[in-house]
């Protein structure tokens, strides 16, 4: 079993990009920081913040922005989304 200390943490900075492919069950966690999310096939535009998080519901490629500097974790499906949240979190977030 994986301790919460081995959670893939990702530091970007505003402006970089990261493509997740056929992420659907991932989840996306914000600690600091601000994402803009849009998924293949899909005509939202989704923005996460601080304490939010989103899960990826789209099958092919996902773009993953970082609006300004973000610290963030991608949890993969399968996994305890629930002990990678921040305190403040009780529910996936989504625009």
């Amino acid at each position: 079993m994986a301790s919460s200390s081995s959670r893939p943490f990702k530091r970007i900075v505003r402006g970089e990009l990261l493509r997740v492919r056929d992420g659907v069950g991932r989840t996306l966690v914000v600690f600091d920081g601000l994402l803009w999310i849009t998924q293949a096939r899909d005509p939202r535009d989704i923005f996460i913040g601080a304490g939010q998080a989103f899960t990826l519901d789209r099958p092919g490629v996902a773009l993953v922005e970082a609006v300004v500097d973000t610290l963030l974790c991608i949890v993969d499906s399968g996994s305890d989304a629930e002990t990678a949240l921040p305190q403040a979190v009780s529910e996936h977030a989504s625009v």
